[in-house]
């Protein structure tokens, strides 16, 4: 269209000097031309653009091969991204290790999908029947977890307040009910228009915990090292303490053992026996399960397999929280 228009333009280029341009020459009326169709191509592009405008998430979210939506904007592993980066083939960016949530400044440590031995075996001291019997569970997707048990901090910045009875905003929130921690979820589910943060499974709580090994606690048997882990009946002075005081476990989760007790998301039944092998939550009874023992707690109960079964409605002062999100 605009070769032809350029063309008449030159055929009846006298006619157009004679007529409207008495004081331009040839060149100067050609350079005009041009001008005004380099102007009506740019509007052209313009418009184009702005129909076929790329959809881009509003809201930080994890694309499908990796890369993390904020705003608009490609970033990976805190590193600003060109689109050109951020749209390579699946399996040339790696999923993010770290996740930090945009409405609270959580952190998620990313847990790689596998297998792994779930329960206790006879010969593990301090053991309970209701770890029986060991069996096979398969966590086929990976998913991001709390690098630390939920903060006081952080239960503030979602629900307005907090009900915890040890008050230091780095402490883990306790004294919040199962019921309270999905009105929590929710609210932050919302506020990040989105609903991928939930509590983890049983399952999916024990293989973040584990980070494959089957001993007694992820950093073997000898529960006199526990001190360096863990805060306990041996060391805590009857209180809880803020997160990420002791020694992580190798996927770099702090207060698997100890602290606080932590909320999962499975309904409590008596043993294993007929539990899912797939890592999904068990729910067909009333009570609830946590995981992790606490402060007032011995050895024996922090660890990597100890399981306790709670009413939802209870609220004490040595059980919290920490909560997964999908990916």
């Amino acid at each position: 269209m605009y070769l032809l228009v350029f063309i008449s333009a030159l055929t009846n280029l006298s006619e157009i000097r004679a007529r409207t341009l008495p004081y331009y020459d040839d060149i100067q009326v050609i350079c005009a031309i041009i001008g005004v169709l380099a102007i009506l191509a740019g509007f052209v592009y313009y418009l184009f653009k702005r129909i076929h405008k790329p959809t881009i998430l509003k809201d930080t979210e994890i694309h499908p091969q990796g890369t993390v939506y904020e705003r608009g904007i490609f970033s990976y592993n805190n590193r600003s991204l060109k689109n050109t980066e951020a749209d390579k083939p699946s399996g040339e960016i790696d999923i993010p290790k770290i996740y930090t949530s945009p409405s609270t400044g959580m952190e998620f440590v990313l847990i790689p999908a596998g297998k792994f031995m779930m329960g206790s075996p006879d010969s593990e001291v301090s053991r309970f029947d209701s770890e029986d019997p060991i069996h096979e569970v398969t966590i086929k997707n990976s998913y991001y977890i709390g690098k630390y048990p939920i903060t006081q901090k952080h239960w503030e910045k979602v629900m307005g307040n907090h009900p915890s009875r040890f008050k230091n905003e780095d402490r883990p929130v306790e004294y919040v009910s199962w019921d309270e921690v999905q009105e929590f979820i929710k609210k932050l589910n919302e506020k990040e228009f989105t609903g991928k943060y939930h509590l983890p499974s049983e399952a999916e709580w024990e293989y973040a915990c584990r980070t494959g090994t089957q001993t007694r606690f992820y950093f073997g048997d000898d529960e006199s090292e526990l001190k360096e882990y863990a805060w306990y009946t041996e060391n805590s002075d009857i209180k809880t303490h803020p997160v990420g005081q002791k020694k992580p476990n190798q996927w770099g989760l702090y207060d698997m053992h100890g602290n606080v007790w932590e909320w999962v998301q499975d309904r409590w039944h008596d043993n294993y026996q007929g539990a899912p092998n797939d890592g999904n939550a068990w729910e067909d009874i009333s009570s609830r399960v946590s995981r992790g023992g606490g402060w007032r707690d011995g050895a024996g109960s922090c660890r990597s397999a100890v399981r306790y079964d709670r009413a939802p409605s209870n609220r004490v002062p040595h059980l919290g929280f920490r909560i997964l999100r999908e990916i």
